[in-house]
This record gives C-alpha cells, structure tokens and sequence, in this order.
C-alpha cells in the first residue's frame, strides 16, 4: 500500500506527459511525472469534495483511474502509444548521441548527487514532523483530514472543538496542496508524509539537468546540478514540511519549459 502511494501519482504524471506529447529522456520524463502526478492528485482529491465525495483512497484512485483510461484511449487512437511510439517520445530512452566515458571531474559530480540526495532522504525519513507552522498548520490539517475524509467537515471539527474553537480561521485559508498530499500518504500507510519531499527535490535536480543540457556541457551540467541540489537552504526545506519548496519546485520547473 505504501509502495502505491508513490507509483500511482507517477503512472498518472507520465500519462499526462504523454499527453503533452514532450520531447524529454526517459529519466527527466518519471521527474516530470512524479510533479505532475502528485498535483493533479490533490486536485482529484479537492474535485472529490467538491462533488460532496470522500477522498478515500478508493474514491481517488477510481476517479483518476477513470482519467487515465480515457487519456489512453486518447493516445491510442491517435497512435501515440504503444512501443514505437514511446520510443520516440524517449520515453525509454533519451535522444541517440555519442556515448562520451564519464570524466574523473564528472564521476565526482555524480556521487556528490547521489550523496546529497541519499542523505536528504534519510534524513526527511528519520526525522519526524517537526517545526512551528508544520506541526500545527500543514500536517495538523492532513491528519484531521486523513480521519475525516472531507474538507468541510474538518474544518467544523476543529471549529466547534472545545481547545481549538476559532483555530480553524487561521489554519485552514492557506493552500491546501500540501496537505492533501499528506493525507493521501497517510491513508496509503505511510507513517510520515516527508518522503514527498525529498523525492521532490530529485525531480527538480534532474530536471534542471536535462534543462541545462540542452544548451551547455554535461560537466557544467551536473556541477550545476550539485549546486542546486547542495544549496543550504533548499536543502534544508527538501527536508522539512513548509509548502515553500514545493511551490518553488512547480515555478520553477513550468519556468525551465517556458524558456525551454
């Protein structure tokens, strides 16, 4: 259960990749899904409310399941998939170029990534939810809405609570994303919702890779990389709960495409 957590947001993500008919390699292509995935899974879960429907995980995978059926059949019919056809979308491979053996410089620049972000999932795993407006804003709202399955009914639960009664007011106007996706790690067995986090960041390092390499060297490309995915604070929020980084991840990847 908790593995599906995580895959079903990416097998939605790299249907609607496909739909985007992207010319990207097969590994930038699963970083993209993994972002596209887990917002169009919130958005599924909020719509599900909407219709006056609990976001179980049953509910939600029956709702997306339904989108990506058509969206398959979408791509079937206008032959964009099948195995021909995802190979040249790249979806297994990237574009045919000359393989150049890795330099001494760019072996480091490699390990240096999978140093960083080994230990950034580590460390979001080990810790659990901590910090000020985490604690009693963003993870405070996935478990009550992970015990209510329904937004507004959270929202009066902590309103007409004896201790929390005005509390709602200030918790619940801020953007409900984050939570959400907390909730659904929860209700799919996770025991904390952090790994969102750091799998985040690796999304947006390899990402920002192929970016960048389109238009410089692979040993500026990854040293760049190591940069981005080093950098203190990005880090440190790659790590932790605030909603921050996530918004910055989607910024800041639709900017790269935007240019790209």
């Amino acid at each position: 259960m908790p593995v599906l957590g995580l895959l079903f947001p990416i097998a939605l993500g790299l249907v609607i990749s496909l739909l985007l008919n992207l010319e990207i390699n097969g590994l930038e292509r699963i970083a993209l899904a993994y972002g596209l995935g887990c917002s169009l899974l919130t958005l599924g879960m909020f719509f599900l409310n909407v219709l006056g429907i609990e976001f179980s995980v049953i509910n939600t995978i029956v709702l997306l399941s339904g989108i990506l059926i058509i969206s398959l059949v979408y791509l079937k019919r206008k032959n964009r998939f099948g195995y021909s056809s995802l190979r040249k979308l790249n979806l297994f491979q990237g574009k045919r170029k000359i393989r150049v053996p890795f330099s001494a410089f760019e072996k480091i620049m490699i390990a240096l990534l999978v140093f960083f972000a080994v230990s950034n999932v580590i460390i979001a795993l080990y810790w659990p939810v901590r910090n000020f407006d985490p604690v009693t804003t963003y993870d405070f709202r996935a478990r009550v809405f992970a015990e209510t399955k329904f937004i507004p009914e959270a929202v009066q639960r902590i309103r007409y609570s004896v201790f929390l009664r005005g509390y709602a007011d200030s918790v619940f106007p801020y953007p409900p994303m984050t939570s959400l996706l907390h909730t659904w790690l929860y209700l799919s067995g996770w025991a904390s919702p952090k790994i969102f986090y750091p799998l985040l960041l690796i999304s947006l390092a390899t990402i920002f890779y192929f970016c960048l390499r389109d238009y410089a060297p692979r040993y500026h490309c990854l040293l760049f990389s190591v940069i981005l995915i080093s950098t203190p604070l990005m880090y440190e929020h790659a790590t932790g709960v605030y909603t921050n980084f996530p918004f910055a991840f989607y910024f800041g990847v639709g900017t790269l495409y935007i240019y790209r």
